[in-house]
């Protein structure tokens, strides 16, 4: 993940200045929208020469998917991310829908050119994009030590192409990675065309519904349950009179790692679920290691 280039154009969230021009009037169950922010968006992408995809979502079935995947009103420090597969409808969607702290756009790094053309025309057009940034990187990156999902309460994903997954409707194996790792829990996810997946023990994610598109995909809302960047105790019911250890990281030091051509590496000590593993990570937070405790001591530098 490039970060480089993104810093240029995107901060960690911040609280922004209210913004008017929110078009939505509710009727009944039925959210009527005025879509002028998404063709707002749509002109400056064609402006731009970047094309819509074949199959584009309607930004009626964004503002539905969105609306199901906020709890409520969003808080002034609350950050929404689309991460690919689309040109940023959805994110336009939410800029006019929600008072978001911020909203970002993450895309390729090739299209980090048509992609500065894309928001100036856009925050020239309307001062609701103000708020919107770009985040450059590669989605094959998004499980290697990125730690941008971590800023992000709401997070949209067009999954339906194969960089998410295999074959056309497999799990969308690389979003549900990513998001076990560094996602917070109680973080909402949007895919179209592809689940996400649990890993039993580490990562856990709950199906809150699904939605029929006009596209002929499946829109699905998740709620984060549990991840690797967890700090809340586990959830899960004690039986009476059970030991139960709880959850503990213990900094154990720094050591040479071979797996780093020698460079220094943390040590963790982690409980989980009352099983001691020792963790190794690097400088960027990346996990190399994972194993159960050693009945040895490990090997350390004085930190």
């Amino acid at each position: 993940f490039s970060t480089a280039p993104a810093l240029r154009t995107w901060s960690p969230p911040c609280v922004k200045t209210p913004h008017l021009g929110k078009r939505s009037v509710v009727l009944g169950r039925q959210c009527l929208m005025s879509m002028s922010v998404a063709n707002q968006w749509a002109e400056a992408c064609d402006s731009a020469g970047v094309a819509a995809p074949a199959q584009a979502i309607a930004p009626g079935d964004l503002a539905v998917l969105l609306r199901a995947a906020m709890s409520g009103e969003p808080k002034r420090s609350d950050t929404f991310a689309e991460v690919g597969g689309g040109r940023g409808e959805a994110m336009a969607v939410a800029a006019e829908l929600f008072d978001f702290g911020q909203e970002a756009l993450f895309l390729p790094e090739d299209m980090q050119d048509a992609a500065e053309k894309v928001f100036q025309t856009a925050k020239d057009l309307n001062p609701i994009f103000e708020s919107c940034q770009i985040i450059l990187g590669e989605v094959q990156d998004l499980a290697k030590g990125s730690r941008m999902l971590t800023y992000f309460d709401i997070i949209f994903a067009d999954t339906r192409t194969t960089v998410w997954g295999a074959g056309s409707d497999g799990e969308a194996v690389a979003l549900s990675a990513a998001a076990g790792q560094f996602c917070l829990e109680g973080s909402r996810i949007v895919t179209v065309g592809r689940q996400l997946v649990n890993e039993e023990g580490v990562w856990a994610f709950d199906l809150l519904q699904t939605q029929p598109l006009s596209c002929g995909s499946e829109g699905y809302v998740w709620e984060v349950t549990r991840s690797m960047k967890s700090t809340a105790p586990d959830r899960a019911i004690v039986p009476e009179g059970a030991h139960v250890k709880g959850n503990w990281v213990t900094l154990v030091g720094l050591q040479k790692a071979p797996d780093l051509n020698g460079a220094i590496a943390v040590i963790l000590e982690v409980d989980e679920e009352a099983q001691v593993l020792t963790i190794m990570i690097d400088e960027t937070c990346q996990v190399i290691k994972v194993r159960a405790k050693s009945a040895q001591p490990t090997q350390v530098i004085d930190p």
